[in-house]
């Protein structure tokens, strides 16, 4: 079987979309023959995924095409670069998926150019996001979308808290949403057309419905390896320990986790925190911290991925109390870490934490979010077991989502097709 792949985001040594791109690619190579189209650097030219690729032997059932960012994606990035400031991110998501756009145009292109008289099935990997479903359906081959997300928006009542200018972007990017998800001819037929298509949470499974049948759940990260070693617990001392990971700003909303312990400062001499990241929001969520007598925190800053699983291992919980997420790499290393999760019960998220591993925050909104986050800490509190008996069920429970076993469902997809063919 040779499977054509398009992994705009791929490489062998980042997080997020590239990592599970490498990692899934990496996963499939053992039992099909790939062919692996991607961008060659990001929009910004500041990553360069090519010689990335390059720093790790090439398996030789693998033939990579990397793909350069067309002139206007690269004029574009220069704009988005200056009104954001942002040269790692999307910056603007406007600008940053037109960009993608000319990209994907390109790579379609190049193809038809090509001979893919070889190739059985097409299967566009990433971007996660609905909003670039690529042009590959039209190729005239048995097309495989996903996982994909995005569909599902900020509500209200949470974006009410956010400054004016995030409030505007969400507003945006709300009627972005709208206005693709019903308007845009290149995402509905891309819907049709697929084979198959693999969904992250119920918002896109209730959209996608709408045009085809072919659907699966599947997470748009996958967990590497699962810790196998029983681990060691701080509750033996009566104390708790908090880890919270992430990029610090309003969608991230760590001031959710601060503002419990502002107003139930009782609960301080019962868990320590650890919060790893940086962002805009930094310095001011240090302060509030300082002012309301939040002496419990680590702030350890942006450290690398070895420091935070370091942190995690020593750690018995992982709260995360971000308002809009697919799966959340984030997550899925937690769990890989052995830690039970804390959060919302929204997107991506409410798929992959249930009871047995974890607790999930009703999501309606910021008040709400505080009130319940405090009533499971006080849980907790009463019975510290709780985290020792929900880190028992992980191995179990989270399986599922381990690389090896998303593999196999991709694999079974992909045969399951070309007999129906």
């Amino acid at each position: 079987m040779h499977v054509l792949i398009k992994a705009h985001e791929i490489s062998p040594i980042r997080g997020s979309e590239c990592s599970n791109g490498w990692n899934i690619v990496d996963g499939l190579s053992n039992h099909v023959k790939l062919t692996v189209v991607h961008a060659e650097t990001n929009q910004y030219g500041t990553i360069n995924y090519k010689k990335e690729i390059n720093t790790i032997r090439n398996k030789n059932n693998i033939n990579y095409i990397a793909i350069k960012q067309p002139f206007l994606t690269v004029l574009l990035s220069k704009l988005n670069l200056f009104l954001s400031g942002n040269n790692q991110g999307s910056g603007i998501s406007f600008l940053y998926f037109i960009g993608v756009f000319f990209w994907e145009r390109k790579v379609y292109r190049l193809l038809k150019q090509m001979d893919l008289s070889q190739i059985d099935i097409i299967h566009n990997l990433n971007h996660v996001s609905f909003r670039e479903p690529s042009f590959l359906w039209k190729l005239n081959k048995p097309f495989v979308w996903g996982p994909t997300s995005g569909i599902g928006n900020i509500p209200f009542s949470f974006a009410k808290s956010f400054p004016f200018k995030f409030r505007f972007i969400n507003f945006l990017r709300s009627s972005s949403n709208y206005l693709q998800s019903n308007f845009s001819s290149r995402i509905i037929n891309a819907s049709k057309h697929a084979s198959k298509i693999f969904y992250v949470s119920k918002e896109d499974e209730m959209y996608l419905k709408r045009f085809n049948n072919n659907l699966q759940y599947l997470p748009d990260v996958t967990i590497q390896d699962l810790n196998q070693h029983d681990k060691l617990f701080n509750v033996c001392l009566n104390k708790v320990k908090l880890i919270w990971v992430g990029r610090i700003d309003q969608i991230k909303s760590l001031d959710i986790l601060l503002e419990v312990f502002k107003t139930n400062q009782y609960l301080k001499k019962y868990y320590d925190i650890v919060i790893i990241g940086d962002g805009i929001l930094k310095n001011k969520l240090t302060d509030y911290a300082i002012e309301n007598n939040i002496d419990n925190v680590i702030w350890l800053g942006k450290v690398s991925r070895d420091i935070v699983k370091s942190e995690m291992f020593k750690s018995d919980i992982f709260i995360h109390t971000s308002i809009k997420e697919a799966s959340a790499t984030v997550i899925m290393e937690a769990l890989s870490s052995g830690l039970p999760v804390i959060c919302h019960d929204a997107f991506g998220m409410s798929k992959v934490i249930d009871d047995n591993i974890g607790f999930k925050i009703p999501y309606s909104s910021k008040p709400e979010s505080v009130k319940f986050l405090t009533e499971i800490l006080i849980e907790i509190k009463k019975n510290p077991l709780i985290i020792v008996e929900k880190a028992k069920n992980i191995n179990s429970y989270a399986n599922r989502f381990t690389t090896k076993n998303i593999i196999k469902q991709f694999i079974s997809t992909y045969e399951n097709i070309i007999s129906s063919l």
